[in-house]
């Protein structure tokens, strides 16, 4: 049996018990792997969430945050003014929906 299309969602609270639904559904060609759409499946619904986090070292930040470090990069060590810098680039350059 062969997976033809894959569907990630993602549930986010909001508070006061309301939640927001992101999904994506992946249409699968014959050569890809489901593991493949699965992960791009993730990856999309990942990136498209309104307020992103990213890891650096052991330390998650949102964007703003990041955007404060470099502002104030005098208050930070150089690896985390660049690994900021690196992840600002990548959520900036974000790619729309493959299709």
């Amino acid at each position: 049996m062969k997976a033809t299309s894959i569907t990630y969602e993602k549930l986010v609270n909001l508070g006061d018990f309301n939640h927001e639904k992101f999904s994506i559904t992946i249409e699968l060609d014959d050569h890809e792997k489901s593991s493949d759409g699965f992960e791009a499946a993730k990856k999309i619904v990942q990136r498209n969430l309104s307020d992103p986090k990213i890891k650096i070292g052991m330390t998650t930040y949102t964007k703003e945050e990041l955007e404060q470090i470099i502002k104030n990069k005098n208050n930070y060590n150089y690896q985390t003014v660049k690994s900021a810098e690196t992840a600002l680039m990548q959520l900036e350059d974000k790619e729309e929906l493959p299709f």
